[in-house]
């Protein structure tokens, strides 16, 4: 009994000892894995930071690009300057001494010409040329246009035109504390230049293509690297900046005489919306109206001095963000003026130099359509003419020409085909758009010929239109791909709906167009009442005291589902002088204005009226739209 609790006790001992060791094996083993476990997570912290720091890299390379579109956003070509300045500089941007020759006639340019463009020059490349290359940017962009920081302008292009092997950014973004560590960056941005195209007579086109932006994130330590990710945007394109005398139909609204026609103050109102560029050249003002300010979601020029000096009612000087919440307005720019006759849209009537805005001799016209004085009456010209006999031809010259009034201007379409009819006294002329490409003319019901060619979308009335209407119905009256300018000399009087076949503002590439433009009358709005008017064109009225408005604004139009009658208007209004187009306290119709965001871009009517100021502007950066990637690899 004795001897058995001996051997106990022995056998307890081991018992002990065995669980000390497997317990400090396992301490061991735990403390082995928490370290493990540390380790692993700091290696992961300090990967994330190189990755954070990467695509922080990104961003940045990014905003320099944005950066650079901004600086060019406020090139200011003065008015002094013409088409040999700004030749000069193409040649420089090139380092050449001449250009290829383009047709200087528009209309004689190919279809594939008016669409992509003729290639000029190309450009240089990056180390030749020196500062001067650059002068078209280092002339016209102010000095106060550049960030904080920048080199000298010479310098600043030659960086900006590196292509993506630009110089690099480097920059630290996170010192940690507690041990020292530095969080870095380091990326590039640049654009490599490519072309000059001309677009169109005095239009140039200055092209560049952007690279994938790559971006490499580091966590430094004790001089050394510790982590490093590489990050890359597989986006790349090409970036444009236009130089060029832009058309009117850029504008939302342009006005020039900011006056009533009594001589009163007039007033952007709270509740209207300006999606799209908008310039007066006299007094702006400003009205506070529901409790709202007016809202300019794109940009606001004006010739008048300052926010400060405009008129306004119910808004401070100091409330200028929020009636500009996006981008900031710029007053005390160039007057723009507008322009003085409609010479070069009647010469392109008839084929003719559409770029020439000189005189046209009623010779010049009679000589264009082939016609002698005897022959030459209040008619319709379409093709070309022989003695006294008009349209003896079987080809379009050009467009159309009315001399005399049109009593009415009626569009329509035909399986989305382009139907124009013009009723001048007794006589209706149609043309209708064929599968083929040709168009029938008939006269009075009667085919009388079939025109080949092509038709450039310029109609001209030498007079007044006493109506402008689209077919009545709820179908289009503008075909998808119809591209058309009415212009006039006197009144043009819109009395139905005229709309698109394709909406431009949920198909952004749509084509059809229309501009409609009085030279030396107004452009009245006359829609039969108790329904809206719903127009899709850009409107101009150049003339001194002309502009848009409604025929007898003070009269009722009724309603429409218990409101005021509106007018819907997908387009723009340039105008000298508003002609009234409703009151708010009743007559007329309410507003209801939208943007066609094509005309933003360059995109125009054919033919419809130029600027006489040069002016550039420059495309959106795609960036950012794609999806970045982890690669391996630095720059």
């Amino acid at each position: 009994m004795h001897t058995y609790k001996k051997n106990q006790g022995v056998a307890l001992v081991a018992v002990l000892l065995s669980a000390m060791v497997l317990l400090i094996a396992l301490l061991a083993i735990s403390a082995t894995l928490t370290i493990s476990s540390r380790r692993t997570t700091v290696d992961q912290r300090i990967t994330l930071q190189a990755q954070y720091a990467a695509e922080s890299g990104l961003s940045r390379a990014y905003a320099e690009l944005v950066g650079i579109q901004d600086v060019v956003e406020k090139m200011k070509i003065p008015s002094n300057q013409n088409a040999n300045n700004v030749e000069t500089h193409v040649k420089n941007f090139c380092d050449k001494n001449s250009l290829i020759n383009v047709p200087s006639n528009y209309n004689n340019w190919t279809e594939e010409q008016k669409q992509n463009g003729i290639q000029l020059c190309e450009a240089a490349p990056a180390d030749q040329g020196g500062n001067n290359r650059y002068s078209l940017f280092t002339a016209y962009v102010p000095s106060d246009a550049y960030p904080n920081g920048s080199p000298p302008p010479g310098q600043f292009w030659r960086n900006v035109f590196s292509g993506a092997s630009g110089t690099p950014i480097a920059t630290k973004i996170y010192t940690d504390v507690s041990n020292g560590a530095e969080t870095w960056y380091q990326t590039r941005f640049g654009l490599t230049p490519i072309e000059v195209r001309a677009m169109a007579p005095d239009f140039y086109r200055f092209v560049f293509r952007y690279a994938p932006t790559r971006s490499v994130g580091e966590v430094r330590a004790s001089g050394q690297v510790v982590a490093t990710r590489t990050v890359q945007e597989d986006v790349s394109g090409d970036f444009f900046i236009d130089v060029l005398r832009p058309s009117f139909a850029r504008y939302m609204f342009f006005r020039n005489n900011t006056r009533s026609l009594s001589g009163g103050q007039l007033y952007f109102a709270g509740g209207e919306v300006f999606n799209g560029p908008v310039h007066t050249n006299g007094r702006p003002g400003f009205y506070r109206y529901g409790g709202q300010v007016p809202l300019f979601n794109e940009k606001f020029t004006s010739a008048w001095s300052s926010f400060a000096n405009s008129r306004r009612v119910g808004i401070s000087s100091t409330e200028i963000n929020q009636v500009f919440p996006n981008v900031s307005p710029e007053f005390g720019v160039d007057s723009i003026p507008l322009p003085a006759n409609s010479n070069n849209q009647l010469r392109a009537s008839f084929g003719g130099d559409a770029t020439d805005t000189s005189n046209v001799p009623e010779s010049e016209i009679r000589n264009a359509w082939g016609v002698n004085n005897s022959g030459f009456s209040n008619s319709v010209y379409y093709s070309s003419g022989s003695g006294s006999n008009r349209n003896t031809g079987n080809q379009w010259l050009g467009g159309i020409y009315v001399r005399g009034d049109a009593d009415q201007l009626k569009f329509s379409t035909v399986s989305n085909r382009q139907v124009i009819e013009i009723t001048q006294g007794a006589t209706s002329t149609r043309f209708e758009e064929n599968p083929n490409g040709s168009w029938t003319v008939k006269e009075n019901g009667a085919t009388v010929k079939t025109l080949s060619g092509t038709f450039n979308g310029m109609i001209y009335v030498g007079g007044q239109i006493a109506s402008l209407v689209g077919d009545g119905t709820n179908n289009p009256d503008i075909a998808a791909n119809s591209q058309l300018t009415v212009t006039a000399t006197g009144d043009i009087k819109i009395q139905q709906d005229i709309t698109y076949t394709d909406n431009p503002v949920t198909n952004e590439n749509a084509l059809n167009v229309l501009g409609i433009f009085s030279s030396s009358g107004s452009v009245l709005a006359d829609g039969p009442n108790n329904r809206d008017l719903n127009i899709n064109a850009t409107i101009m009225a150049s003339a001194s005291s002309k502009g848009f408005g409604t025929v007898n604004p003070s009269s009722s139009r009724g309603s429409v589902n218990g409101r005021k009658a509106q007018i819907n208007l997908i387009g723009g209004i340039i105008e000298d002088q508003s002609q009234t187009v409703g009151y708010i306290s009743g007559g007329g119709y309410n507003r209801n204005y939208d943007y066609d965001q094509r005309f933003k871009t360059g995109f125009a009517p054919p033919f419809f009226p130029t600027q006489a100021n040069w002016a550039a502007s420059a495309s959106e950066f795609s960036s950012q739209k794609g999806v970045w990637q982890t690669v391996k690899g630095g720059f």
